[in-house]
């Protein structure tokens, strides 16, 4: 976006970049080039040899970061957004209870509450998130939970990003890859997009079903001015300790937000930098 909040048009965007290349550039051209005036002909050909290569590669890094970090950080158009699984954004949980019918489906919606992250539960481990069914309200004492040793409640365990009005009037899309879906029925896991009016009315979500070893994307269009999450739902009844690892697990593979691969790319110049401080006649 542009101060005035338009769109950043195609000729801004390539001025961005070669201004960005061009300081890039200018930085590696300010670097001291030579040691000591006294090496003779031969030396000095090695040493710009040296250099020059050492100097073609650092364009290369330069141009790739530069693209990078305009292209991927300043996206052609503000009427959409993307998201995914990246443990820096700032997720939440809630858990929504229902009855239990049948020990199998929800019945009537009874109550909904924010729920904390360990307890619906949802982990980053490694380079994964983990969900699985919730055991944090098993209690054999409590009828209301457990009823003559069984599930006595069905759970919607909620784990998400809230961006508020940040992405009303755009086209939201969630995407990642499940890495297994191992969870038995009647459990499921599904990715989706909410929608709601700024006062947290409920207006909508899209979801997809989270399936072993496949992609998911799934997309909403938020009407302006409404509140936008995306995220994880896993539903079923609440489960027995003893008895979880037996009902499945979901793990879905983490993926960096695009503004951070750029940063890497930008850690690689600087790398760059560094090898044409050293002596020229040396390789880095």
């Amino acid at each position: 976006m542009d101060s005035a909040g338009g769109k950043i048009g195609f000729e801004e965007r390539t001025d961005r970049f070669r201004s960005c290349a061009a300081e890039a550039f200018g930085m590696a051209l300010t670097i001291p080039a030579r040691r000591g005036g006294m090496e003779n002909v031969n030396q000095q050909h090695n040493h710009d040899l040296a250099e020059n290569g050492a100097m073609k590669t650092l364009r290369l890094l330069c141009t790739a970061s530069a693209w990078a970090a305009v292209w991927l950080c300043n996206p052609l158009s503000v009427s959409a957004q993307s998201a995914v699984v990246d443990p820096s954004y700032s997720w939440v949980g809630y858990m929504n209870v229902y009855n239990l019918v049948g020990g199998n489906s929800a019945g009537s919606y009874l109550w909904g509450s924010p729920w904390g992250v360990a307890d619906l539960p949802a982990a980053w481990i490694g380079t994964e998130l983990r969900l699985a069914p919730n055991t944090s309200t098993w209690n054999p004492s409590d009828p209301y939970w457990v009823n003559n040793g069984q599930p006595n409640k069905w759970l919607e365990a909620n784990f998400y990003v809230d961006m508020g009005t940040a992405w009303g009037g755009q086209t939201v899309t969630f995407s990642g890859s499940t890495l297994e879906n191992s969870l038995v029925a009647p459990y499921n896991a599904v990715a989706f997009v909410k929608e709601f009016t700024p006062g947290y009315g409920w207006v909508g979500m899209n979801t997809q079903t989270l399936q072993s070893g496949t992609a998911f994307s799934v997309s909403r269009a938020i009407g302006a001015g409404n509140i936008a999450q995306f995220g994880f739902m896993v539903t079923g009844p609440n489960a027995d300790p003893a008895t979880v690892a037996g009902l499945g697990q979901v793990r879905i593979a983490v993926i960096p937000e695009s503004g951070t691969l750029a940063l890497m790319g930008l850690g690689w110049v600087a790398l760059g930098l560094r090898c044409l401080r050293r002596d020229a006649a040396s390789r880095c």
